[in-house]
């Protein structure tokens, strides 16, 4: 999916500005209350493209639609739920506590985009 094609409005991220969120940290979704789902936006990590300046931005995403009632440490059951926790500065209970988007983020950083 190309940069164009993802709406604007109610999109949430790990930052405020459509573009950063998505190009930068290649992350973001909607929700979709009507349908009862999220809609991620992944980045593309084969489509990482180098700025003149030196930075990686991502130019594809791939969308996930999962239902609003989603627990990502079921849906990917590969998580290791201690380990991405961890890897948040969290403790396991602190993580399972969070929203799926800010689950699902904290899993891709830390296995990687490609696993999802």
């Amino acid at each position: 999916m190309e940069y164009s094609n993802i709406k604007s409005k109610d999109l949430q991220g790990v930052d405020v500005s459509k573009e950063i969120t998505l190009k930068e940290y290649g992350f973001a979704y909607h929700v979709l209350p009507r349908k009862g789902i999220y809609r991620f936006y992944i980045g593309d990590t084969a489509s990482l493209k180098e700025e003149e300046t030196g930075e990686l931005t991502y130019i594809w995403w791939e969308a996930l639609e999962l239902p609003l009632s989603v627990k990502i440490e079921f849906e990917f059951d590969f998580i290791d739920v201690s380990a991405v926790a961890r890897f948040c500065g969290l403790t396991k209970s602190e993580w399972l506590t969070l929203d799926a988007p800010t689950k699902l983020y904290g899993a891709i950083s830390h296995y990687g985009a490609d696993n999802f």
